[in-house]
């Protein structure tokens, strides 16, 4: 008689055989080359922290208050001269420029705000004023000949008795090589210009005068 399991008896397990893994490529040389290669490359460094530069707020001269600004403004921070300042005041040194003054002559010289002009431009600007050593001495002899107040606040006497040795000096208004040349550019320009306007009327005539 055949046995027949109960129905309490567990059937016997049927095990499936494992599958093996592989890599994605199926090839193992493939994963071998991108392990060295992982392994060589650089880890990538983290970004530096960026240096916030500030604009510079001045000029080439940092001791300079006036440096980085221009002239016009810097102007605007002196003070004008009063219509009505006598000759020899602060405002209108015999021997010397104001600092309002040496702005207007840079600004007509197209300079920048710290620009100083030479020693010869200075005194030719001051002959060009009416001031200047010579129109001091010319100034002073002539309030002593007529008895009228002569304003010398700088008292030149007393700071710069040096002057005073030997006071005769040249005449005339001091010069340098750069006034030279610009003069001698202008008289060049000027006489282009009127060569140009004569060919222009030769060639008119000649025109009218083909018909």
């Amino acid at each position: 008689m055949p046995k027949t399991n109960s129905p309490g008896a567990s059937s016997p397990v049927m095990q499936t055989p494992s599958k093996r893994t592989s890599s994605p490529t199926g090839d193992p040389s493939a994963q071998l080359i991108s392990e060295l290669r992982a392994s060589v490359e650089k880890p990538k460094s983290e970004p530096k922290d960026r240096i916030i530069r500030t604009p510079k707020s001045r000029g080439t001269n940092v001791h300079s208050g006036l440096a980085g600004i221009s002239v016009t403004n810097a102007m605007m921070r002196e003070e004008s001269p009063p219509t009505d300042a006598a000759m020899g005041s602060r405002h209108h040194p015999w021997l010397h420029l104001t600092s309002y003054e040496l702005l207007t002559l840079r600004k007509r010289m197209k300079k920048n705000a710290i620009w100083k002009p030479s020693e010869t431009m200075v005194a030719a600007e001051l002959i060009d004023l009416g001031r200047g050593f010579d129109n001091y001495l010319a100034a002073k002899k002539q309030a002593e000949a007529e008895g009228t107040e002569f304003v010398d606040e700088a008292n030149i006497a007393s700071t710069k008795p040096e002057l005073f040795i030997n006071p005769t000096t040249p005449g005339g208004r001091p010069i340098n090589r750069g006034m030279v040349l610009n003069a001698a550019k202008k008289r060049k320009r000027e006489g282009l210009s009127e060569l140009v306007d004569d060919q222009k009327e030769s060639l008119s005539k000649k025109v009218l005068q083909s018909f």
